[in-house]
């Protein structure tokens, strides 16, 4: 049976590796048929930005793996639209083909989804 599940992702990118251990989770549970969702929420939208420069900071950049979400049919991507507009981040620099959402449809998300998994 196919549930939905909904990645919340709530850190920086590079802070910790809460990042690319969420995005393995959701590209884990796209093999395993289950639709997967993500939410870019707080400082977890910096992670959507693009030509992030992670080499001045000797880590590898996120982007890569980001890209292959839709390698797994994984569409259902959001981001925060106050997240974005409280980090002065102008929805084009998303690098993502996602999705802004405010506060009330994001709640709706969380409402309506079978499991939550937050990064």
């Amino acid at each position: 049976m196919t549930k939905t599940l909904l990645f919340i992702l709530r850190h920086s990118p590079y802070q910790t590796n809460l990042s690319k251990e969420a995005i393995d989770a959701a590209l884990a549970g796209a093999v395993f048929e289950q639709r997967i969702q993500l939410l870019f929420t707080g400082e977890g939208v910096w992670q959507a930005v693009g030509n992030q420069q992670s080499e001045a900071i000797a880590s590898k950049s996120i982007e890569a793996n980001l890209q292959a979400l839709s390698l797994y049919d994984i569409e259902d991507i959001y981001i925060d639209q106050d997240s974005l507009s409280q980090r002065g981040i102008p929805p084009q620099q998303i690098a993502l083909s996602a999705k802004c959402i405010d506060t009330e449809l994001a709640k709706r998300l969380i409402k309506d989804c079978d499991q939550i998994l937050s990064f």
